[in-house]
């Protein structure tokens, strides 16, 4: 598999409007049309352009297997607590915050991330404030990695992580 395209799995299958498979000479494309559930946007997400698949029915396993994958992850979200609308504790790097309700609520009906994405963009934070993160430190982020910090802070609340990293002394 190409490297780079590992988003993908982090889509939801209710999201995908089409897939197209298409050809540039010997080089094979299997392309998402994807709708945003929060904005309505359409994008179209898939191979790189530097990364074709070899044949087309490469590109189509590809397609097939991201599909699966998808409709796994539906499943999986499907199982995932409605949160009651109350906010919630999380403890990060040691430090506390309040998880706003609201917030939960809506990573919840469009779809946490995924473990490892949440983690990578929490690590991006890390590297961003030289370290530890904490809840005076958050204040110096721009606001866009402000948001992408909680979501990914939600999308582990969500999927039963009270805190990260995880203090494996506390797990059952």
């Amino acid at each position: 598999m190409p490297q780079g395209i590992d988003y993908l799995f982090n889509f939801r299958a209710t999201s995908v409007l089409g897939v197209h498979i298409h050809c540039d000479g010997p080089k094979w494309y299997a392309d998402f049309e994807l709708k945003s559930p929060a904005s309505g946007d359409i994008w179209v997400v898939g191979t790189p352009v530097g990364e074709p698949w070899p044949s087309r029915e490469a590109a189509e396993a590809f397609a097939a297997k991201a599909l699966l994958l998808m409709i796994e992850r539906d499943k999986d979200l499907a199982k995932l607590p409605q949160p009651d609308g109350t906010d919630k504790p999380f403890q990060l790097d040691g430090d506390w915050f309040v998880m706003p309700g609201p917030l939960l609520q809506e990573v919840h009906r469009l779809g946490p991330w995924s473990e490892a994405v949440a983690i990578t963009r929490i690590n991006v934070c890390r590297t961003m404030l030289g370290g530890r993160i904490t809840v005076n430190g958050v204040h110096s982020l721009s606001e866009d990695d402000c948001t992408v910090l909680y979501m990914a802070i939600a999308s582990l609340w969500l999927m039963g992580f009270p805190q990260y990293p995880v203090d494996t002394r506390t797990l059952n």
